[in-house]
């Protein structure tokens, strides 16, 4: 369940259509413009959902790394403290990282018949 990126063969990213998301958005009783995962408890949710928002702006700029606490998928690609995380650009994490929280959901995608 991914796609290459042909200028990079070495770059797989898992695959989501778009229509797919959206009858996954709307069967959870979200729009389509709606983060995929959501904070469900915590002190101030909408200020949580204010902060996703904006880290999803940072997120498309190839300059910057957005890397989110105890994200599963980074535990074991990404060096841990107290290394630094300075050469993220030259070392590609952030393809690896950018979608693979799709895979969390790679069983819905087959139950679909998407992948």
């Amino acid at each position: 369940m991914s796609w290459k990126d042909e200028k990079n063969p070495s770059y797989q990213a898992p695959f989501c259509p778009g229509a797919a998301f959206e009858q996954l958005q709307k069967e959870r009783g979200f729009s389509v413009d709606e983060p995929i995962l959501q904070p469900t408890f915590g002190y101030d949710i909408p200020l949580a959902l204010h902060t996703i928002g904006k880290l999803q702006e940072a997120d498309v700029n190839e300059n910057v790394f957005v890397l989110i606490a105890h994200d599963k998928f980074a535990r074991d690609l990404v060096d841990h403290f107290p290394k630094s995380l300075n050469d993220w650009k030259a070392r590609g994490w952030a393809p690896k990282l950018q979608w693979a929280f799709l895979k969390d959901f790679e069983l819905y995608w087959k139950e679909k018949g998407v992948c």
